[in-house]
């Protein structure tokens, strides 16, 4: 089972009951104009059930991360599978993988 923590690239806040909200991402310019293409892509990777639970997961647990092993075994997905998901969510730099 893989430790090395993947995170969250969206910019996550805390709300007023300590929830993470995403209110800023990382695809608007200075001017507050969102790059469609990033939009685009992100919001597709999101359209799946699962990596959308996926990326809850990571907002929620902030700069830390979580290791892969324990996405997998918290959310009930096998390894393979997951890692097909991370993939995508990758590819729309939804998440980091850090070391």
């Amino acid at each position: 089972r893989s430790r090395r923590p993947v995170r969250a690239r969206l910019t996550a806040f805390r709300g007023p009951q300590g929830n993470a909200n995403l209110t800023a991402w990382t695809s608007f310019e200075d001017s507050r104009n969102m790059n469609t293409q990033t939009a685009v892509r992100a919001l597709n990777a999101l359209a799946h059930d699962s990596r959308l639970e996926v990326f809850r997961l990571l907002v929620q647990a902030g700069p830390d991360g979580v290791s892969a092993g324990d996405i997998a075994e918290r959310l009930r997905i096998p390894a393979s599978t997951l890692s097909f998901h991370m993939k995508s969510l990758a590819q729309a730099g939804l998440v980091d993988g850090k070391s």
